[in-house]
């Protein structure tokens, strides 16, 4: 949970992040967020980038959050 945490707020540069943000334009950033190598991040899940399955997992989880 802290990493799906930590990687929100570097996509969102630190904003607040609100359930209301989430559309179709959002969810397909956040995929390509996911999947472009970030080179010298501190998060070592996000220097190479995500395969999609590891990408459906985490929106998987992020569902199961907002779910909840």
């Amino acid at each position: 949970m802290n990493n799906l945490v930590a990687t929100l707020e570097d996509f969102s540069h630190g904003k607040k992040f609100y359930s209301e943000q989430i559309n179709l334009k959002w969810v397909n950033d956040f995929a390509k967020y996911l999947q472009k190598p970030q080179t010298n991040h501190p998060n070592k899940y996000l220097t190479k980038g995500q395969q999609p399955s590891t990408i459906r997992k985490t929106f998987s989880f992020l569902n199961q959050i907002l779910n909840h």
